[in-house]
């Protein structure tokens, strides 16, 4: 597959190695997952995963949750207007935009690219960082709502754990597979708060596939690129090196995933690969215009090697399990402009 790091003879494999997933599974257990190392002693590649609306579609989980913490909003306005800013990078950012929406009455910034122009781009590190009034306000939403996250995620998983199964985003969960089998060692990272989160790792299965976990904790004083960096520190603890030239990123946002990538050259990552899922053409068109009109995401593509995959064109096999083979790429994947 071409979003897959060219394998070259010196990237061989040489060795495997096992390592304990810090996500605990269903029956209470961590599973060992098999890392491949190649001549270089590095994985042929990292991958980063987000969970929500990439892996799992879980708005049975967060609309209800949405409308308890604003019981007073019409419910299906808010459940749209929340979803509007699941890319901005973290639940800090998402529930001070909610809180300026209908504490502050900005109505434009429903929009969550007016709210990125007209309130993110000037007050970010305000709103990321600990101590400050906005990232104060916006914590005291996101642990109410976390607290409702996790308590629903219980309830669901203990009536009907199907639910969990049917949420799943097959060919992301089969992607997720074809790495795993080739041993490439991957991580979670998702604006949510750690409790929550891992209820929710868990009820998903993630033990099985994924090493570690990331959440809004790790994200203070910025997005989604701390929450790489501490987890590729954690897997330095666990004597992994980082193949800092084969990093992908995997999410359903080109800002708050994938953009998260740029910020890492500091730490000498470069030649990152970026899979942005989206759900159709239509979705697709709508991203290719705000591109067009967005200087920040302009950036975005042309630093990291992008294609959006679209998972309603993916084809399947006649037991309905997706089908990802290189052969029939082009009905799904999509490079971006």
């Amino acid at each position: 597959m071409e979003y897959l790091p060219e394998r070259k003879q010196e990237h061989q494999e040489t060795k495997r190695v096992f390592i304990r997933s810090e996500i605990e599974s269903a029956d209470g257990t961590n599973k060992e997952i098999a890392v491949k190392l190649e001549k270089d002693g590095k994985p042929r590649a990292l991958a980063f995963f987000d969970i929500d609306a990439t892996l799992a579609e879980l708005r049975f989980i967060y609309d209800g949750a949405i409308k308890e913490l604003f019981p007073n909003v019409d419910p299906r306005e808010i459940t749209e207007t929340f979803r509007a800013g699941w890319g901005l990078g973290n639940s800090f950012r998402e529930f001070d935009r909610m809180q300026c929406i209908y504490e502050g009455g900005k109505e434009s910034w429903r929009d969550a690219e007016v709210y990125v122009r007209e309130r993110l781009k000037e007050h970010q590190e305000e709103i990321d960082s600990l101590g400050t009034p906005a990232h104060e306000q916006a914590d005291l939403y996101r642990k109410r709502f976390a607290e409702i996250v996790a308590r629903r995620a219980d309830k669901f998983f203990e009536e009907n754990p199907e639910q969990f199964e049917a949420a799943k985003v097959k060919p992301i969960f089969r992607l997720a597979e074809l790495y795993h089998r080739l041993g490439i060692p991957m991580v979670l990272m998702t604006a949510n708060e750690n409790i929550a989160a891992r209820k929710i790792a868990k009820y998903l299965g993630l033990s099985d596939l994924f090493i570690d976990i990331a959440a809004d904790e790790t994200m203070e004083g910025g997005g989604k690129e701390k929450a790489m960096e501490y987890l590729m520190n954690r897997l330095r603890e666990k004597g992994i090196e980082i193949p800092k030239d084969r990093i992908i990123i995997v999410g359903d946002s080109l800002r708050g995933d994938i953009g998260s990538g740029t910020k890492l050259k500091e730490h000498h990552v470069s030649g990152q690969r970026g899979i942005l899922v989206i759900k159709d053409e239509e979705v697709l068109a709508e991203l290719n215009a705000q591109i067009a009109n967005s200087p920040d995401l302009q950036r975005v593509v042309s630093e990291i090697d992008t294609e959006a995959l679209l998972v309603d064109k993916v084809p399947l096999d006649s037991r309905g399990d997706p089908i990802l083979s290189s052969k029939y790429r082009s009905q799904f994947l999509r490079k971006l402009p």
